[in-house]
């Protein structure tokens, strides 16, 4: 091949819609022909286009969009999906001849996939359904390849520095800010009670009259038992307070 030539379009599509694509074919069965009519509204008009393009791609149809039976069995049997998927993986190899994926890096997976018909975000996205496929089925990749990073280009060209925004201007005199006042959420706080009273008397508040008798009865006890600890009687002569 020349350096002139170009390989057809590879597969682009999202990986996560190619499965998901296989999934429903399995369910609603394979049709005579396969188009844009068969789908109706599930998928979106580039999404569509992307998946006859994948499809063709791997020859599971042809250019009349009559599938291949290989492709009926693909979306049947899951449990043998990635197998055959990664028989498929074979129709890279006119791009990636002599490339060793388990040492290659990024940049030379850019270079082989470039000898395609795409550039531009479609070639990063190319790259994208080759690694997860890849990752998908089984083939060993590098890390320096499952590590890349998707990098969107606008027509194509190279992807732009980010600029960093200009820092704000320091103000020459900060704003004190106001002395903050604390100030009692209920009349309960402001009280000043013991602080093993006072969330009794706020579950008080809160519980209304909406108790029965022996909910109440038990509060009433508790409440005695904290007042006692809080805010103990003196003894009188003769006489044993609680707790002693």
């Amino acid at each position: 091949m020349t350096t002139e030539e170009k390989l057809p379009a590879p597969a682009y599509v999202s990986f996560r819609t190619f499965r998901n694509f296989l999934d429903w074919l399995g369910e609603e069965g394979v049709p005579s022909r396969i188009d844009r009519s068969f789908w109706g509204q599930k998928f979106s008009g580039a999404a569509a286009g992307q998946l006859l393009a994948t499809l063709r791609f791997f020859g599971l149809i042809d250019e009349n969009g009559v599938p291949d039976p290989f492709l009926e069995t693909m979306a049947k049997d899951g449990e043998q999906r990635k197998v055959m998927l990664r028989s498929l993986m074979e129709r890279y190899d006119s791009a990636l001849e002599g490339v060793d994926l388990e040492r290659a890096t990024a940049g030379e997976l850019d270079e082989r996939f470039r000898r395609y018909n795409v550039s531009g975000g479609t070639l990063d996205r190319a790259i994208t359904f080759f690694i997860q496929a890849a990752q998908y089925c089984g083939i060993p990749l590098s890390p320096h390849i499952t590590k890349r990073k998707r990098v969107a280009r606008p027509n194509g060209g190279v992807a732009q520095p980010r600029r960093r925004g200009r820092p704000p201007k320091v103000k020459a005199e900060r704003e004190k800010p106001e002395p903050q006042v604390i100030r009692p959420t209920s009349i309960v706080d402001s009280l000043g009670l013991h602080p093993t009273v006072t969330p009794l008397l706020q579950e008080l508040n809160r519980i209304g009259s909406n108790w029965d008798k022996a909910d109440r009865d038990k509060w009433v006890e508790t409440f005695l038992a904290v007042l006692d600890y809080a805010y103990p009687a003196r003894k009188a002569k003769g006489e044993e307070l609680p707790f002693e």
